[in-house]
């Protein structure tokens, strides 16, 4: 190039080398691709569990307790049954009734002071036995009969036999005695005395 006025010359580039020689412009930095989210190895987690009503274990608990103390005196008054008769003799006919069968005899009644006493009548020895039989309840009572048994030392039945006692029926609270024989005793037996059913 060359001035017109003053006929300086110089030297000046094309435009297409300055654009050529010009820097590239910065490219815009691309986003990297977002990792998918790592899978557990443990498998889907299961369902969560139905939470427990509140109130129904103390419901549980309750229906356990009742049931044992139904079961409890179930039990007492089966096997109890003749202290149960003792109390309320009433009840009998109602165990008569349940088909469980009437009570052992003299379930009311007490034997008390039951004693025995040797002695020799006629040149022979017998054993005097001798005691009380009381009313527990308060109401009468039927006496029944009573059964004498005797055994050797062993504990062999030798001998058994039945008697009355002094008076057949007795009041609320009432007692009568009782007296029976055993003649020629073994010198170590025992008499023993139980009420007899009556038919």
């Amino acid at each position: 190039m060359r001035c017109g006025s003053c006929g300086h010359s110089w030297y000046q580039a094309a435009e297409a080398e300055a654009a050529a020689g010009a820097a590239p412009l910065a490219a815009k930095p691309v986003p990297a691709p977002e990792a998918p989210p790592a899978r557990s190895r443990r498998g889907p987690r299961p369902p969560p569990k139905p939470e427990a009503r509140p109130g129904s274990s103390a419901r549980m608990l309750g229906w356990i307790l009742f049931l044992a103390v139904i079961g409890g005196l179930g039990a007492g008054l089966y096997f109890g049954r003749e202290q149960v008769v003792a109390l309320v003799p009433g009840a009998a006919n109602l165990y008569q009734m349940a088909g469980l069968g009437p009570p052992h005899p003299g379930v009311a009644l007490e034997l008390r002071d039951v004693r025995t006493v040797r002695r020799v009548v006629d040149g022979a020895q017998v054993v005097v036995v001798e005691g009380l039989v009381a009313n527990m309840t308060d109401e009468p009572q039927a006496v029944p009969l009573l059964r004498a048994s005797l055994t050797d030392a062993k504990g062999t039945e030798l001998e058994t036999w039945t008697f009355a006692a002094s008076s057949t029926t007795l009041p609320a609270s009432g007692s009568t005695d009782f007296e029976t024989i055993a003649k020629n005793p073994p010198s170590e037996g025992r008499i023993l005395i139980d009420f007899v059913a009556t038919e």
